[in-house]
């Protein structure tokens, strides 16, 4: 009774179109990219799970391809943004000026809390996907639209505390970001469980762009 009183109330609160708790025991995530994202930059950055600084471990227990104390994802990619779940936009911030940019001024890092222009995604397990350092002016949603997986959300940019044109994605354990999430599972990583619809779509650890059924 208390489950499916649950599920009513997130239904509610989330849209009737979108995946329920109670249809779903968790809610996993395509990659927010086009479908040939791993030849035009693959994934340039990823999370790092070891706190102690100057040393790196992604998801896999490897140290390659990281930046210390990183906390997302990072996909060095030109191109469009796609919500990688069914959700409601919660936030928006599309005013952060890119670098360069055409009057000569420097980047405004502390812009959007360091992630520039960026969409938050609020889904039904109340988890927050976030899309950081967006292309300023082009977010293509507002605040609580509903939208579902693989909707456009806007183009790859570099604004924010940013050194180049890429993606920063993240999940956030709630919509006050109190814990970050890394979508990858591994053994280093959310004890083994993977956020993603396919972790192994591309080869190890490259996520793909299936929806969740």
């Amino acid at each position: 009774m208390k489950m499916k009183k649950l599920s009513v109330l997130l239904s509610a609160f989330v849209g009737a179109s979108l995946v329920s708790v109670e249809a779903s025991a968790w809610i996993l995530h395509r990659v927010p990219l086009a479908s040939d994202y791993v030849s035009r930059g693959g994934i340039g950055s990823w999370f790092d799970h070891n706190p102690t600084t100057g040393v790196f471990l992604r998801y896999d227990n490897t140290t390659l391809g990281g930046r210390d104390k990183h906390s997302g994802v990072d996909f060095p990619v030109l191109g469009g943004i796609w919500a990688s779940a069914n959700g409601k936009v919660v936030y928006t911030k599309n005013d952060c000026r890119d670098y360069p940019n055409p009057e000569g001024l420097p980047p405004d890092r502390a812009c959007g809390g360091r992630l520039g222009n960026h969409v938050r995604i609020l889904h039904a397990n109340w988890m927050v996907s976030v899309y950081g350092h967006m292309k300023k002016g082009s977010v293509a949603v507002s605040d609580q639209l509903q939208v579902l997986c693989g909707r456009l959300l806007g183009n790859t940019g570099n604004s924010g505390e940013s050194d180049g044109i890429h993606l920063h994605f993240v999940l956030w354990s709630d919509q006050n970001g109190t814990q970050l999430i890394d979508p990858f599972g591994g053994p280093a990583s959310n004890q083994g469980f993977s956020h993603w619809v396919n972790q192994n779509a591309f080869g190890v650890g490259k996520p793909g762009t299936t929806c969740q059924a």
